[in-house]
């Protein structure tokens, strides 16, 4: 085994691998390309890392065997003169257990097996040692025997030396050892045995080493153990062992040496190890050990070796060990230690190891770290450690440094180069800054130079020792000018320097549409070739420093950002940090005298509303601005002049703005970005209108009605989107909702309204109209909170094209228009309230009666209004109405060929109604008769038809059923009838 080479034959063993690392490094140096990836590049620097532990750790056993050659020396064995010239007499039954022992272990195939089971004496048998007539020792070691260790080899009473370790072994240890008081050493490390320790082996009384590392053998450690009174060496190292640590191993009176690391041994660190004076070596790593560090180990005088790395163990780093005055090896890393390391680990005068990487460390590195004189391996990496390094470590006499994944600040100083033995450095992942200092040059052992993902940005010309074999400097902000001078270090050594930190800085420009857009990209190196992308896409004619867009548009903003390569360093892509193009795009919003209900599809850079539309205060064109909860924009006069209740302009709003002029406004901002989402609460709210482009309202707010919780939608001149039930269904008079527009839209419950980012076009035809020049409206402009009246019967009606329509209010014109078209079955008359602005009435009164006129030929007519559902005849700010309407004037004109007359008599009707219709042409019929609140009630006919034709309705409904005495409606394909059923 490792651990029993003599000293010599360890040093020999120790620069053979030293040799092989160097040339194995060289060999990496020379076969890794610089574009090597990030995966490969850190299996590379694991691989590496091993490697020095590796030679850390033979020179660490080296020393520690040397030390105890004394306690584990070979044996003289059959070199005995007494031994030579006895005259050997083995009992048949010992002779019997080597036979049984070849034969259970394929004793043909072992690799020497000179003179087993032959005439020859026992004594002569390979690996056999024999004293008298017994059997004294077994040495079989690296013999190539497989199979299952006989458990007749208890029988050999005698037995004073077992080694059948690095074999291939497998089974159980036979409980039977435990009969072989006399041994004093039993080697079995290195093979496949299983299953639990014998307790039996705690009977061993006279045994100075156990050696079962290298197995798989599992469960608990025996307490019993613990009765091995002459133990001296315990190694039970990588195995499968669970449970706690026995706490009775405190009992052990001569124990110098134990071993139990690479287990998966649990529970707390035993006090009663403690107590265990002689003990010079503690190897608890790799298991998973918890809670704190016992303080008792600071009173081990003796202790030179503590490693417990590797494991959960929390709590701070007991002061006590620094008292440990012959500690030489000390590992605790890999756990999750937390605080600071004291000072007063500088006594530990002999301390050659420190070993505390991977824990939850803090505070600074202690300057009196690089006083202590035998020291040579720090390893402080994967900690939170921070502040300077102190320069008393840079006049250290280290062979191995790692401070690397701390928070670690500074520069890295010229005295570096004093650390003349320094063979392994790693500084990566800290928040070093400025220069690589050349005097770097010096270090002329140096294998390893980790100093990537730090801030580093400038690096000297390098003339590297011929030792140097790995150089890390990615992940700092090197360019191209830095690297070009020290690429002459390839091939020789694994020289890694990409990637970079981004060059340049991040930044947000805003231009205006039409604008030009001129940016230089500044980064050191002669070799350099640009690249210029735009969300993520190339821009092929993009291919200087400099990226210049001339007359920019919206279709131009957007995130750009420059990668630049270079001839000389090859693998490494320098890209500039982003730089963030905003286009101001700018709309001119037109605002007629009176009522406007305006959004704004872009926002500007100051969005406090008074600010945006100072330029209407200042010619003084703007009364009032008002947003859906009421608060306000308005001059208070002598109370305060004007008074920005409702703060910033919001993308999703719209808003109410009451002009003494026509007045215009151009903002210039940024556009949002699709799908843009517009919370609506129960009841009204007013809109923004997001898009630049023109689209289809009704598309726009269809989701709504797919959801069932549309109500209404206004625009600013009363032009409504409503479902006009049997008379329509949803039908768009708004047509397409127009950039700088805002709209009232009234909802059944809390939902959110989703603008995506296209519609189609409207297609909407709407009725034609025109201004009326006998009735003139009170208000002006657009008027305000209007209300709809739909009249469904004009056909029949006496309404003719031609026809002036006045909406009032008692003596108050609160709307009109000019009939111009009579192909459409019916006609949206808007009216406008009062806004409460005047002192004098501009709008109806909110629960007045409904008065239409007509107007012809110079004279007023009144208009009977007939409500089609039975409500009243009142106005209703932002309401719908469906009514029939009769003037009783005599049309004067002939049907035309697709009108047809209707007459229903007699109406009102008891028993039945008779239906006749004189179709001038043949045409498909549809007559049904419906409810004033739209359900369907009875279909009548459905079919081609001709000439005249005659129904009857008997107020059945479809199923057979009297409906209630009432007003029902009639439909004639798109003519609409009122029927009064006056039943008994």
């Amino acid at each position: 085994m490792k651990k029993l080479l003599s000293c010599s034959k360890l040093v020999s063993l120790w620069m053979v691998i030293l040799i092989l690392l160097v040339c194995n490094f060289n060999l990496h140096a020379q076969q890794n390309k610089i574009n090597t990836s990030e995966k490969q590049r850190k299996s590379l620097v694991e691989s590496q890392l091993e490697k020095i532990d590796g030679v850390i750790k033979m020179e660490v056993w080296s020393q520690i065997n040397e030390s105890i050659s004394g306690l584990i020396q070979e044996k003289p064995g059959n070199s005995s003169l007494k031994s030579a010239m006895a005259l050997e007499v083995i009992s048949e039954t010992d002779s019997l257990v080597l036979v049984k022992l070849y034969e259970d272990t394929d004793g043909p195939n072992w690799t020497n097996k000179s003179n087993w089971l032959s005439n020859q004496p026992i004594r002569t048998w390979y690996g056999i040692t024999v004293v008298g007539d017994n059997i004294t020792e077994i040495r079989l070691k690296k013999n190539n025997l497989t199979g299952s260790i006989p458990a007749e080899l208890g029988q050999l009473t005698s037995l004073e030396y077992l080694s059948l370790d690095t074999n291939n072994l497998t089974e159980n240890i036979p409980v039977e050892l435990g009969n072989l008081t006399s041994l004093g050493y039993l080697y079995l490390s290195g093979n496949q045995l299983t299953g639990s320790i014998p307790s039996e082996l705690g009977n061993l009384n006279n045994l100075l080493l156990l050696y079962l590392a290298g197995n798989s053998l599992s469960g608990i450690i025996p307490v019993s153990l613990a009765n091995l009174s002459a133990i001296r060496w315990l190694d039970l190292t990588e195995n499968e062992l669970t449970g706690n640590i026995p706490p009775e191993f405190g009992q052990f009176s001569a124990i110098e040496y134990l071993d139990l690391s690479n287990n998966q041994l649990s529970g707390s660190t035993p006090v009663e190890l403690a107590n265990l004076s002689a003990l010079k070596w503690i190897v608890l790593s790799s298991n998973q050990l918890s809670g704190t560090i016992p303080t008792e180990l600071g009173g081990m005088a003796n202790l030179e070796m503590l490693y417990l790395n590797n494991n959960q163990l929390t709590g701070s780093i007991p002061v006590e060990l620094s008292n440990i005055s012959n500690m030489r090896w000390l590992n605790l890393g890999q756990n999750q230690l937390t605080g600071s390391l004291s000072a007063g680990f500088s006594n530990l005068s002999k301390l050659e190891l420190i070993y505390l990487n991977d824990n939850l460390l803090t505070g600074s590195v202690p300057s009196e770290l690089g006083a202590i004189p035998s020291l040579r391996w720090v390893n402080l990496g994967l900690n939170q450690f921070s502040g300077t390094i102190p320069n008393e470590i840079w006049q250290s006499d280290f062979s191995l440094l790692y401070l690397d994944n701390n928070q670690l600040t500074g520069t890295l100083p010229s005295a570096l180069g004093s650390m003349t033995n320094i063979e392994w450095l790693n500084l990566n992942s800290n928040l070093f800054t400025g220069s690589i200092p050349s005097e770097i040059s010096q270090l002329n052992r140096l294998k390893i130079l980790k100093l990537d993902s730090n801030h580093l940005d400038e690096m000297p010309d390098i003339i590297a020792p011929d030792s140097i074999t790995d150089l890390t400097v990615f992940g700092n902000k090197f360019t191209f000018e830095d690297l070009e001078q020290n690429m002459d270090l390839l091939p020789s050594v694994n020289f890694v320097y990409s990637p970079q930190d981004s060059i340049g800085v991040s930044e947000t420009i805003t231009k205006n549409e039409g604008e030009t857009f001129s940016y230089t990209l500044t980064t050191g190196g002669t070799q350099n070739s640009y690249q210029w992308f735009k969300d993520g896409e190339i821009l092929p004619l993009q291919t200087s420093a400099t990226i210049d867009i001339n007359n920019l548009s919206a279709a131009d903003a957007g995130t750009y950002y420059c990668e630049v390569i270079n001839t000389l360093v090859p693998g490494l892509i320098l890209t500039s940090r982003e730089i963030t193009l905003n286009i101001n795009v700018c709309i001119k919003l037109k605002l007629s005298k009176g009522w406007n209900i305006l959004s704004s599809p872009v926002m500007p850079a100051v969005t406090d509303m008074e600010a945006i539309f100072q330029p209407f205060i200042g010619n003084k064109s703007l009364v009032k601005i008002q947003d859906e909860l009421g608060n306000t924009l308005e001059d208070r006069g002598i109370y305060g002049g004007w008074k920005n209740s409702i703060g910033d302009m919001l993308p999703t709003e719209g808003y109410a703005i009451k002009m003494s002029v026509a007045d215009s406004l151009q903002i210039c901002g940024s556009t949002v970005e699709f799908p843009f989402a517009i919370p609506l609460k129960k009841g009204w709210n007013i809109i923004s209108y997001p898009h630049l482009e023109a689209y289809n309202g009704q598309d726009v707010v269809q989701q709504l009605i797919d959801r069932d919780v549309l109500i209404k939608v206004q625009d600013e001149t009363g032009n409504s989107i409503e479902d006009y039930g049997i008379f329509g269904d949803w039908t768009n008079n708004i047509g397409n909702f127009i950039a700088g527009e805002g709209y009232k839209i009234k909802v059944s419950e809390d939902v959110v309204l989703i603008i995506n980012s296209s519609y189609p076009k409207s297609n909407t035809i709407l009725p034609k109209s025109a201004s009326a020049n006998h009735f003139k409206p009170a208000f002006a402009g657009n008027g305000i909170n209007h209300m709809n009246i739909n009249l469904v019967n004009l056909s029949g009606s006496g309404i003719i094209a031609g026809d002036e329509i006045g909406i009032f209010d008692g003596n108050i014109c609160v709307g009109s228009t000019k009939v111009t078209d009579l192909n459409s079955s019916k006609i949206n008359l808007i009216a406008s309230a009062c806004d409460g602005g005047n002192q004098l009435a501009n709008g109806f009164i909110n629960g007045n009666e409904i008065t239409l006129k007509i107007y012809r030929n110079g004279e007023e007519y009144p208009v009977t209004v007939q409500t089609i559902n039975g409500t009243k005849l009142r106005f209703e700010k932002n309401g719908t109405l469906f009514a029939f309407a009769n003037t009783e004037l005599n049309t004067g004109i002939t049907l035309s060929g697709n009108e047809f007359d209707v007459n229903l008599f007699p109406n009102p009707f008891q028993d039945y109604v008779t239906i006749k219709a004189n179709l001038p042409v043949p045409e498909n019929l549809d007559i049904e008769i419906y409810d004033l609140n739209s359900r369907w009630i009875r279909q009548l006919y459905s079919g081609l038809a001709s000439g005249q034709i005659t129904l009857q309705w008997d107020g059945n409904d479809s199923a057979g059923n009297k409906v209630a005495n009432g007003v029902y409606i009639c439909r004639i394909n798109k003519m609409w009838k009122k029927i009064i059923l006056n039943g008994n």
